[in-house]
């Protein structure tokens, strides 16, 4: 059985116990069916992206592709239940798709998830000035709650905060030169100078993080995040690489941080802090500028990307660049 004879049977609705149509909508490592009139969503991994699986988890086939969707349904689970309802495998009956539960090496997995408007970004209600000066006290409570009780079980890394830093400065580097039509050598070579430098500076200390110092992190960002109704929710926060998936403690603080500051100033940025202190206490301020700067190339990168296949997300890339210079340049 192939993908592809999955994808295109869903896609034409024959699939048990679906009867419409779906939305097909194709992302990065995803096909994603959205089935309107039940509100469930269908979430197949696409096997064909070759950056992906040779740069991040391969996903082809096998088990490394049964290990990174098992790993990101439960990742997704634990920090929006209601949306991440279970995990199938889908075979093909008589022409249709049947969806059943999976042995431990099927690897064509379905995520089967409750609909949620994801339309509209956490960083897309910011850039447009939909949220509340007040909300954001609540923001920083809500997310600080989340991460307060958080519990994925995940091997820990043995590598120290220091060792992982440098891992993933290099990673920025090849990020961003990747996205070179975007972004300016210039640029990139002045963002990687200045995190390496802090990072060296810090090398004592940042060795000195390990085990215990380092909580397990997610994919927090703007374009992963949903604010709704008074509600901050969370999509698809599984980090692609695994030895991303430690930091200290502040870390994921300062990821959606950095989208409040850059889309809605530094008054913004202290009331969201203020509040995810009130549920996430005790956790590290003096690398704030460094973890902001850090984050804020992250975001960089990943708007250079979607203004790709989404080219209404320009105006917003061209906020957040201007931001990131800002930042570069008082760093």
């Amino acid at each position: 059985m192939e993908a592809e004879s999955v994808v295109s049977l869903i896609r034409q609705g024959k699939i048990n116990g679906f009867d419409e149509v779906p939305e097909m909508v194709v992302t990065t490592i995803s096909n994603v069916f959205i089935f309107q009139e039940i509100k469930k969503v269908l979430k197949i991994y696409r096997r064909d992206n070759e950056y992906w699986n040779t740069s991040f988890s391969d996903i082809s086939k096998g088990k490394s592709r049964v290990q990174f969707i098992r790993e990101d349904f439960s990742a997704n689970r634990a920090v929006n239940p209601s949306v991440y309802l279970e995990l199938k495998k889908a075979v093909i009956v008589d022409g249709r798709v049947k969806l059943s539960p999976p042995e431990d090496d099927d690897d064509e997995l379905v995520v089967v998830m409750q609909y949620i408007n994801a339309r509209e970004s956490f960083n897309d209600t910011l850039f447009r000035g939909n949220i509340l000066s007040q909300e954001f006290l609540s923001i920083g409570s809500q997310f600080g709650s989340i991460k307060k009780n958080l519990n994925i079980s995940e091997k820990r890394v043995s590598e120290n905060w220091f060792e992982l830093m440098t891992q993933r400065v290099h990673d920025l580097r090849v990020w961003m030169e990747h996205l070179n039509t975007y972004i300016p050598s210039e640029v990139t070579n002045q963002c990687i100078t200045a995190v390496t430098q802090y990072t060296e500076a810090n090398k004592e200390r940042f060795s000195s993080m390990k085990g215990d110092s380092l909580v397990y992190t997610i994919d927090a960002h703007g374009e992963n995040a949903l604010f709704n109704q008074g509600k901050l929710e969370f999509i698809d926060i599984l980090l692609p690489n695994a030895r991303w998936r430690w930091t200290p403690k502040e870390y994921d603080i300062y990821r959606i941080g950095i989208d409040i500051l850059t889309l809605s100033g530094e008054r913004s940025l202290k009331d969201y802090i203020d509040g995810a202190k009130k549920e996430y206490s005790d956790f590290e301020e003096r690398d704030r500028d460094f973890y902001l700067l850090y984050c804020a190339a992250l975001m960089v990168c990943i708007l250079a990307t979607l203004v790709q296949s989404k080219p209404e997300k320009t105006p917003l890339m061209k906020k957040y660049f201007d931001g990131f210079g800002n930042l570069l340049q008082s760093f």
